[in-house]
């Protein structure tokens, strides 16, 4: 893969290209409250680099494998970034951060005509051994270029004989934690290793994952670089109609609209839901006269009940469907913006269904008119 294509597509992807809001400049990728917790690693085969988005610069950190013809971007999260604004009801934001992180990637990929498959279940502690001692906690990981891309074995295998790479977490200071959980960790050429301290406890469960995960290609949005540039988190109001088919279209997604909710086979439910969404989305009022108000749900959500690998994933699968709806609701001229504060409100509870089956994770709400004023991102208050 040529450097003038991975910069093109970090640029697209991940960027710090918005307008400045307050002390924040805005990026390309949403982020709760704009607080951005999502660091980007670049492994290619000229080395292992680091993504500043504020310089749109890669810089180099050390040796790397030899990946074909493609690279590998780990994707970690640092979570004290958002925890500073909003303490104990973080995790479900950070999550959801990274999914619109890799939504953010595949759809820069598809838009510059280049291949790309995620990992979503890949363990932590494996995706660790590549980044290097840098900060953060890898929990999802993106490969972009021709070719198939590697085994996560074999590319921590290859970090590993070019240069040992000792654990990042040692480095890390997460003074406001106390507890501390262990997790798998991965020596060369396995992925079996000795145990592992990752400081902080949410993190340090959603950790272990498959160690030897698959490579799946992402449903990204099919649309060109100039939508992907002029896409921004409208500000409310969202009044008016819209038709939501073609964001629902092959996904998950259940719209609210004012005659009831719609999925992508038609209607599942009649009633005005969306004065009830305003309310479970911890009070944005603006929810209850919008044009559709687009919900991601998903059984069980909260991590205790659905298990902690699950969990991440369900978000990471959430952050990902909810940013192709934003960039299709773009490119057909709607104003959006994504809606993460959920907390364990049951839609299909509400819809006389079994309690804990279509649990709402995330969202996205969507009216005309164009681009829209530019406002704080999703969960801001």
């Amino acid at each position: 893969m040529r450097t003038s294509t991975l910069r093109e597509l970090l640029h697209l992807s991940l960027a710090a290209a918005g307008p400045t809001v307050g002390s924040v400049r805005l990026r390309r990728v949403p982020s709760a409250g704009a607080r951005y917790p999502v660091d980007a690693h670049v492994l290619t085969s000229g080395g292992r680099f680091f993504y500043d988005p504020l310089g749109d610069d890669l810089t180099e950190r050390g040796s790397g494998p030899a990946p074909g013809g493609g690279a590998l971007i780990v994707l970690a999260l640092v979570p004290e970034r958002t925890e500073r604004k909003y303490g104990s009801r973080s995790l479900p934001s950070l999550l959801l951060d990274l999914g619109h992180a890799l939504g953010a990637v595949a759809a820069a990929a598809a838009a510059l005509g280049v291949g790309c498959r995620v990992l979503l279940e890949a363990d932590g502690a494996a995706l660790e051994r590549l980044t290097g001692p840098a900060g953060g906690y890898p929990l999802a990981a993106a490969w972009v270029g021709g070719g198939a891309p590697p085994e996560l074995a074999e590319l921590v295998e290859s970090v590993e004989s070019v240069e040992p790479v000792e654990s990042m977490t040692s480095m890390t200071s997460m003074t406001s934690m106390t507890s501390v959980t262990s997790m798998t960790s991965v020596t060369s050429g396995s992925l079996h290793g000795t145990a592992q301290t990752w400081a902080h406890p949410d993190l340090a469960r959603l950790g272990p994952g498959d160690r030897d995960p698959l490579w799946e290609t992402p449903e990204a949005a099919r649309v060109g670089a100039e939508t992907i540039m002029r896409r921004r988190s409208a500000s409310p109001p969202f009044t008016g109609e819209v038709d939501p088919a073609p964001l629902l279209a092959g996904t998950r997604l259940v719209a609210a609209l004012p005659d009831g909710l719609r999925d992508a086979t038609g209607l599942i439910g009649r009633g005005d839901a969306r004065p009830a969404l305003a309310a479970w989305a911890h009070g944005q009022p603006f929810l209850a006269d919008a044009a559709a108000v687009l919900l991601y749900t998903t059984p069980h959500a909260a991590a205790e009940k659905t298990g902690w690998p699950a969990y991440r994933v369900a978000c990471l699968r959430a952050g990902m469907t909810v940013h192709r709806a934003l960039l299709l609701a773009q490119a057909r001229g709607l104003r959006a913006r994504a809606i993460g504060s959920w907390g364990e409100a049951d839609l299909g509870a509400a819809l006389g269904g079994t309690p804990g089956e279509r649990v709402i994770v995330h969202g996205a709400v969507v009216g005309p008119g164009g681009d829209g004023a530019t406002g704080p991102e999703r969960g801001a208050k």
